[in-house]
């Protein structure tokens, strides 16, 4: 959990990792890539981003689809790099540097203004913890970084670019290490060293 990088979605964003699932998770227990909560009445303080039923999807508010890859687009036991951005505009979503959906802030009615970055579950709400690995998880505020389909970086580490608000799960030795910003650990989370399908680690 961080407070210090959360994804603010009055300005330009782009949220990135790369993500291995074991289990792609379902509507009512998302394999969570990342999620921001705050509660009121009409559910206003939700912003999930996971796996949902071999799907990668954004869901704001109450439980809303916003953005997703289509169905049986991401399998289990296979690394993905993951990307959802937005240029004060228009929201999209890369799966492998393909855009697959895009939508405006009009279809996105309500800005969630929650302050806190939970990377792999979502507590307030129970379970939806991601059931596989993350790598690389980066937040930038204030640059969209990819607004068309890019090469994925196969050939290094992410970067702490102009913008980076938080740079994680970069560590072989302790999950709550960051490049740029500071983490606290709940739950059971580990680290992994012995994983050589990462692309990123590839040649």
């Amino acid at each position: 959990t961080t407070t210090e990088a959360y994804v603010d979605m009055s300005d330009s964003f782009c949220v990135e990792a790369w993500v291995k699932w074991d289990d792609t998770g379902h509507s009512g227990n998302m394999g969570m890539i990342c999620s921001q909560y705050e509660y009121d009445s009409g559910n206003n303080g939700r912003m999930l981003f996971g796996s949902q039923s071999d799907n990668l999807v954004v869901r704001i508010n109450g439980g809303t689809v916003e953005l997703e890859t289509s169905s049986s687009s991401i399998t289990t036991g296979t690394w993905y790099h993951t990307a959802w951005t937005f240029d004060g505009t228009t929201h999209r979503l890369f799966l492998d540097g393909i855009l697959k959906d895009s939508c405006t802030t009009s279809d996105i009615s309500v800005v969630y203004t929650g302050t806190e970055t939970e990377i792999g579950g979502q507590s307030t709400l129970g379970g939806y913890q991601i059931n596989g690995k993350i790598s690389n998880f980066r937040v930038v505020q204030g640059d969209a970084v990819y607004t068309e389909d890019f090469n994925i970086p196969t050939a290094g580490i992410l970067t702490n670019i102009t913008g980076t608000g938080l740079l994680c799960c970069q560590s072989s030795s302790s999950v709550t290490a960051a490049t740029v910003g500071s983490l606290t650990s709940a739950g059971d989370p580990t680290v992994f060293t012995d994983d050589k399908t990462l692309p990123i680690n590839k040649s």
